[in-house]
């Protein structure tokens, strides 16, 4: 079996799988979004770093990933890149997996993005499709992908998932030359034109591969949007209350014990004598929008 190559992140969050007509529902309260896991998926391993399910028979896996802006390699950097990529409609450099973009979409009011990626170990490999997206100040990715194992013996062996796959995209890129693509815009004409040929029914992919995309839509179509509010009071008196996540941030005020407070967005992390914490931007009951530290800080269940 090919190596796994997905990053794992640690993650806190509040999950819930309950089934519905049929299906399992994965539901993340600490996000505010569902989906709906297909017929046949079964839970396959869970834990902090991550949700996996596999449908029973087959090599098709679902993996879900929550990341905070912290549990990127770059950290805030990299997340405000990336969320800033997206609410620009740029593809975004996210980690993990090189991948060629498919499109973005609107549900609930929340920008989706939605691309497909491929990997190989010499004669095994991968195929998947991802769902990205922000909220709450949380990165999620969503990916379905098919794996595989080939013959070891004949590297041009029909039977060869990979170079089946290989043989038909290098028709598309012909294509695309051909109709004068630029070069650094191919990717996103072959990944698009193959999904469209796919849904219309005109393809030569492999059986695999057009079922992945299948499955791909229904999990797509099952996403849900919903909202929450993170509910937090200062665990101390005088809590100082900034405009800005340093302590070199104008002083707004000091805030009181129990006062509650909406998490609005988390900053950088630092330790602040002696203490670690993150600095948090956080809306007052007055409607007041600020920043805090948030190890003096916890949640109103």
């Amino acid at each position: 079996m090919i190596k796994r190559f997905l990053i794992i992140f640690i993650i806190f969050q509040t999950i819930i799988l309950f089934s519905c007509e049929g299906n399992d529902i994965y539901k993340n309260d600490e996000v505010g979004f569902s989906i709906k896991i297909p017929d046949g998926f079964y839970l396959d391993g869970k834990g902090k770093k991550y949700y996996y399910f596999k449908e029973k028979g087959t090599d098709y896996y679902i993996r879900i990933y929550v990341d905070k802006p912290e549990d990127l390699l770059d950290g805030v950097e990299q997340f405000n890149k990336i969320k800033n990529d997206i609410e620009n409609n740029r593809y975004p450099d996210i980690p993990n997996i090189p991948a060629m973009f498919l499109r973005f979409k609107i549900i609930n009011s929340i920008k989706v993005g939605l691309d497909f990626h491929t990997g190989y170990d010499v004669y095994d490999g991968v195929f998947g499709l991802r769902i990205f997206f922000i909220k709450n100040n949380r990165l999620v990715t969503i990916y379905l992908q098919y794996e595989f194992t080939g013959p070891k013996d004949d590297l041009s062996d029909k039977d060869n998932l990979k170079l089946r796959y290989q043989a038909i995209e290098k028709k598309y890129y012909e294509k695309a030359e051909k109709e004068g693509v630029p070069a650094n815009k191919q990717d996103v004409y072959v990944i698009n034109k193959i999904a469209k040929d796919i849904k219309g029914n005109k393809t030569e992919m492999p059986k695999e591969i057009v079922t992945l995309f299948h499955k791909f839509d229904k999990l797509v179509g099952s996403l849900r949007f919903y909202n929450i509010e993170s509910i937090y009071k200062p665990s101390v008196n005088n809590l100082r209350f900034r405009e800005s996540p340093t302590l070199d941030g104008k002083y707004i005020r000091t805030l009181k014990k129990g006062e509650k407070l909406q998490l609005l967005e988390t900053g950088k992390t630092e330790t602040i004598n002696g203490v670690k914490g993150t600095w948090v931007k956080v809306k007052t009951e007055k409607g007041e929008i600020g920043w805090c530290f948030d190890a003096y800080l916890e949640e109103v269940k």
